[in-house]
């Protein structure tokens, strides 16, 4: 159990590393999948925050 949480021990450090590389948009395509439901465009309004090129499948 204990390896398995440890996985956990490094978030600080994942979201230092995400956080240098935020302003650098994707340079390959993005395919959001949602639901109807659930998140619905919302997805792929927050992925082309970070992408160049983001298509939706609803």
């Amino acid at each position: 159990m204990r390896a398995g949480l440890l996985h956990f021990a490094v978030f600080d450090r994942d979201a230092k590393d995400i956080a240098s590389l935020a302003h650098i948009p994707l340079q390959m395509p993005v395919l959001t999948v949602s639901g109807d439901i659930t998140f619905g465009i919302y997805v792929t309004q927050v992925i082309r925050a970070s992408t160049l090129d983001a298509v939706q499948l609803l």
